[in-house]
């Protein structure tokens, strides 16, 4: 597994899972307490491994409440992964892969975690027109998936797609999703 470990966590300040970073600093505090649970977990297995897993989930998500660091929404990615939960590792990639100027070597590597992704998700290809709408799935009171275009991991089963852009009429769609499928839809 590769992980990004930003700067050398020698010297860092341990901070508390329950802690809320406030400042650069705690995010970066956070982040590094967040690598060395990342590192504990990819040496067990089981549930001492999901427990180091979710600790340094807890830690990079309040880290990235501070900024959205590339390192750690990668990171992120990761865990999600390693706990199987795989729309979430393949939300996290695509953000990751968003960021326009990746190193070659890094957008290579999150592109093929994500190939490797797509057997275990059910995704829809979402194109609106125009493009640049916020796309939900399911319900509009759940966070947002992105913009449009974008290419979104479902639960398998009926879903509702729906792409509200302003000055435009919302418009929306119901997909049949399935593990290990790609549906493509275009709204307008």
């Amino acid at each position: 597994w590769t992980i990004i470990l930003g700067l050398s966590i020698i010297g860092a300040l341990a901070v508390a899972p329950q802690a809320h970073a406030q400042t650069e600093t705690d995010a970066r505090q956070m982040f590094e307490e967040g690598n060395t649970h990342l590192q504990r977990a990819m040496r067990l297995r089981g549930s001492a491994q999901a427990r180091e897993l979710r600790n340094a989930l807890n830690l990079y998500h309040q880290s990235l409440r501070v900024t959205r660091a590339r390192s750690v929404l990668f990171n992120i990615a990761v865990c999600y992964e390693m706990l199987r939960r795989y729309r979430d590792a393949f939300a996290y990639y695509s953000e990751y892969l968003r960021i326009e100027d990746l190193s070659d070597d890094d957008r290579q590597s999150a592109e093929s975690r994500v190939t490797n992704l797509r057997p275990h998700v059910a995704l829809v290809e979402v194109t609106t027109d125009p493009p640049g709408a916020t796309i939900y799935v399911d319900r509009r009171d759940l966070s947002p998936q992105g913009v449009s275009p974008i290419t979104v991991a479902t639960a398998p089963g009926t879903r509702r797609i729906i792409a509200e852009l302003e000055g435009h009429d919302p418009a929306e769609t119901n997909v049949e999703s399935a593990i290990g499928e790609t549906h493509s839809i275009a709204l307008t």
